[in-house]
């Protein structure tokens, strides 16, 4: 007898279960919770709480009930996420809730207003779309469809103007899917029964590299790269996270490989150059010359800071220098010790040669002034010969400044025949 009740209680729970996870509507009384599950009229959808994989949260959502490989589609509380599975049901004002497994705290609404003479005769429906409906009467209160998440179903519309005007033909055999990655990618999947899985046709952006940042700091987006590693680290990095980076994650980005130090008060690091990028963004950026157009490429830029969203592509026509560690291979340009000493030599050869230039003016002006001494002692001496001569009317032959300046070529040290205690002593060429 005791097996009998046991069949007959085992019985009844599977009939139960059966009528709680085939029903395509619910209302008021009714509710979903646990493993239980709101399906679609012809099953192709069904509705119930789900636990992603590697979380212990808790989520109600819509996925397709035909295909052996889970596919969530609509997730109703994604920003309230339940420690355990709560319950599905309609609320006392005649909305859809949410709530937890206690009842005691609703997570989510449809939150519309519902007259209070319709809040005991709404029902919740889920259709063969995909859609969750709120009707009453011929009116649809609320739909899953004008909330989506990160897929767009056939018969969806992302709009308010729903009469279009337009008509389409759709094979209801061809399952189709649009969903919006967690890297920013726009696809358009086709489930293919040979193979049980979902079969990408487009993809929106199809270049890797038009996502913002799509590699972290510190690292270039190579479109020359394929798809599945594009993101490299520059020259003296390494990736933050290598396992995530190896997984195709690269939004950790590159970290140094060595730390820039300092020694005996000199940095020692090196500039690595990279050609062909596009300018980074985020940092502090200083500009050194006026940027007044984009394609004058004559500017020089520095950045301070993570460098986020750097992209290697032909056309574009910038370089730019990284600092790295003086140990890098493959560094170029100086090194900053290098640089000080270069600019202390400069500076040490351009003061010893305004030093030699300024010692040479003054050193011209002594030899012009000497020049001129001698010039006035020796018209002193020719002035003091002639009036000797016109005082003793001598015979000696007397010559003006001038004429002694020409046949001495301008007392030139060729005709210097020496110096004693009244000066120096000339040649003079006699011209008759």
């Amino acid at each position: 007898m005791g097996w009998l009740l046991r069949y007959l209680v085992t019985l009844l729970s599977s009939l139960i279960l059966s009528f709680c996870t085939c029903q395509d509507k619910i209302v008021p009384g009714k509710f979903v919770s646990g493993n239980l599950t709101l399906n679609s009229s012809l099953g192709a959808f069904s509705l119930g709480f789900f636990s992603p994989e590697n979380s212990t949260k808790y989520f109600l959502g819509i996925q397709y009930n035909t295909f052996l490989e889970t596919t969530i589609v609509w997730v109703a509380n994604r920003e309230s996420p339940l420690d355990s599975p709560g319950v599905f049901m309609l609320g006392s004002d005649g909305n859809l809730a949410v709530l937890n497994e206690a009842r005691k705290v609703m997570v989510w609404s449809s939150n519309v207003s519902v007259s209070a003479v319709s809040k005991n005769s709404t029902t919740g429906s889920l259709l063969d779309t995909g859609n969750l409906v709120l009707p009453f009467g011929v009116d649809t209160l609320w739909e899953s469809f004008n909330y989506p998440s990160d897929h767009i179903l056939p018969s969806m519309k992302i709009s308010l103007n729903k009469r279009t005007g337009q008509q389409s033909v759709s094979d209801s055999s061809v399952q189709l899917r649009i969903w919006l990655s967690p890297t920013g990618e726009l696809e358009l999947l086709q489930w293919q029964g040979s193979t049980k899985t979902w079969l990408p046709l487009l993809k929106y952006p199809d270049d890797n590299c038009d996502f913002y940042a799509r590699c972290g700091p510190y690292s270039a987006c190579r479109r020359d790269e394929p798809r599945s590693s594009p993101c490299k680290c520059l020259t003296g990095f390494t990736a933050k996270f290598p396992n995530q980076w190896a997984a195709g994650d690269w939004s950790g980005g590159c970290v140094r490989e060595n730390v820039l130090t300092c020694g005996n008060g000199i940095l020692e690091s090196y500039f690595s150059k990279l050609e062909k990028v596009k300018l980074p963004d985020h940092s502090v950026l200083y500009a050194y010359v006026n940027v007044t157009d984009e394609n004058n490429i004559g500017n020089c830029l520095a950045w301070f800071g993570e460098l986020m969203d750097l992209e290697i592509h032909d056309i574009d026509p910038y370089e730019i220098y990284i600092r790295v560690h003086g140990s890098e291979p493959g560094s170029m340009g100086l090194s900053v010790n290098s640089l000080k000493w270069s600019l202390v030599i400069a500076i040490v050869s351009s003061a010893a040669g305004l030093l030699t230039i300024i010692f040479g003016y003054f050193l011209w002006k002594k030899n012009l002034g000497k020049e001129g001494r001698t010039t006035g002692r020796m018209s002193e001496i020719i002035s003091n010969i002639s009036a000797a001569r016109e005082k003793n009317n001598t015979e000696l032959p007397l010559f003006n400044l001038r004429s002694i300046l020409a046949t001495t070529n301008n007392f030139s040290e060729t005709n210097k025949l020496g110096e004693g205690g009244f000066g120096p002593v000339y040649k003079v060429t006699l011209l008759y």
